[in-house]
């Protein structure tokens, strides 16, 4: 059984308060050694979280914001003893994977809204700290991520039926990497090297006329070529380069 609830209490019609809170197991597969291989473990989960949630203009536009705190368990990771130890084809690591407890708690921050007929935004704002047991960052993942998007629809005149949007996606610095337990000598292992923030837009635009649509999208718009996930110090991923698509379709 995993229980969970969820309470809403709404103060006035514009503003509401919020309770939630989740248990959950699932089976999992930790990687034990060369001589077992997979076993099947078991992880358990829990949430908490606290929001409150508001609306202005009519209801046109939202905004929520929430506390919130996750733990995982058993958790598998790389262990750090396979560095360094060629592998032959199909051959598996010798050592077995290490298993850690993470926790997240952070808060949240969402806006969306139709400010007029006209124009409409979307927004989220998240400050966390994911930390395994030892207080260690986790790979690949920001303490601090900010996205937004403003879209226009122009209404009359000959620019009728264009809607253009711009758009950003925020990242804050990450790990590298994950990293054991302690050295030989006791000492904590910390995280090796950390890849920089990076912030990269998005535009597009979009046109009917009479029974055709087009669309217009522009991924990393400014052709940012930052750093974007890290699979180890060899393996890094770079945003990838700007992408112009053109959609046409006819309706009938």
């Amino acid at each position: 059984m995993t229980p969970s609830f969820g309470l809403l209490y709404k103060v006035r019609p514009d503003v509401s308060v919020y309770l939630a809170h989740t248990l959950n197991t699932e089976q999992g597969s930790w990687y034990t050694g060369r001589e077992r291989g997979d076993q099947p473990i078991w992880q358990d989960g829990k949430q908490q979280e606290a929001g409150l949630k508001l609306t202005f203009f009519d209801r046109r536009l939202s905004v929520t914001t929430s506390y919130f705190e996750i733990r995982k368990t058993n958790i598998p990771q790389g262990n750090p003893l396979n560095r360094g130890i060629t592998l032959q084809p199909g051959e598996r690591p010798l050592y077995p994977n290490l298993l850690r407890n993470i926790t997240n708690e952070g808060v949240e921050v969402d806006v969306a809204g139709q400010i007029t007929n006209n124009l409409s935004v979307l927004g989220s704002f998240t400050s966390q700290k994911m930390r395994d047991d030892f207080g260690r960052r986790r790979a690949n993942v920001p303490d601090t991520m900010l996205n937004g998007m403003v879209r226009y629809k122009f209404p009359e005149g000959k620019m009728k039926g264009l809607a253009m949007h711009l758009g950003f996606n925020h990242a804050g610095d990450v790990s590298g990497e994950n990293r054991g337990a302690r050295t030989p000598l006791d000492v904590l292992e910390m995280p090796g090297f950390y890849l920089p923030e990076r912030t990269f837009f998005n535009a597009g635009a979009s046109f009917k006329l009479g029974e055709v649509s087009f669309q217009l999208n522009v991924d990393n718009l400014l052709d940012s070529k930052k750093p974007h996930t890290s699979g180890g110090r060899h393996a890094i991923g770079i945003v990838p380069p700007r992408n112009i698509r053109l959609t046409t379709t006819y309706s009938f």
